[in-house]
């Protein structure tokens, strides 16, 4: 699920442009306002519990918490890691850095990799 709640940025962009139209350029910029208060808000009063619920925890609760931030951040890395994989499988990596030909050396052609799914299909057997 991709954005917030399952609403992507192409969905943010035409509710942004209906309530433009709805509301005008006055109101559309006041609405935004308030929306940014109320987040703002709602950031801090979570700051604040989460502060709080540590406080009660003591020690424990602290290594605990932490231990919840690692493992969120574990998480995020596995979820990336299938995207990863596949564009490491689409685009092989290009060498950052090609050695210095020397005069000495004869010039190689460099074959490019082939991938199976590139090559023409195969004829049937004939009997």
């Amino acid at each position: 699920m991709d954005g917030i709640f399952g609403v992507g940025l192409a969905e943010m962009l035409i509710i942004g442009l209906v309530l433009f139209i709805i509301g005008g350029p006055e109101n559309t910029a006041r609405w935004a306002r308030e929306l940014g208060r109320f987040v703002r808000r709602a950031r801090e009063e979570w700051a604040k519990v989460v502060r709080e619920l540590e406080g009660e925890l003591g020690q424990e609760g602290r290594e605990a918490f932490d231990a919840l931030r690692e493992l969120g951040q574990e998480v995020r890395e596995v979820r990336q890691l299938p995207q990863q994989v596949m564009r490491e499988a689409i685009l092989p990596p290009v060498p950052s850095s090609q050695p210095e030909e020397t005069q000495d050396a004869p010039e190689q052609a460099e074959n490019p990799p082939v991938y199976p799914a590139w090559l023409p299909p195969k004829d049937p057997p004939t009997d």
